[in-house]
């Protein structure tokens, strides 16, 4: 089990480019100190992660953190309200 949280909080993706820009970028970050690692952080995001909740920000926002999606343990819940969760 995980001993560390990893929280993002209010990404807001859609505000501006420069939003999804740094998001896009800290994910970067995450996936490249983490990847290989057998331990590996729970990241847990809450707040808005949408700026409007328009159909496109939420296509945005999956494409930029489809990156952190373990394929055999996620648990999420991509809403803009909602907590989302993502097991590495």
């Amino acid at each position: 089990m995980a001993e560390k949280i990893l929280h993002l909080s209010d990404l807001h993706v859609g505000k501006t480019e420069k939003e999804s820009e740094n998001l896009d970028s800290i994910v970067k970050k995450i996936v490249d100190k983490w990847e290989n690692s057998k331990d590996k952080p729970v990241i847990l995001i809450t707040g808005d992660i949408v700026d409007d909740g328009e159909e496109e920000q939420f296509q945005n926002a999956r494409k930029l953190l489809d990156p952190l999606y373990s394929k055999k343990d996620s648990a999420t819940a991509l809403s803009q309200q909602l907590p989302f969760l993502l097991m590495l």
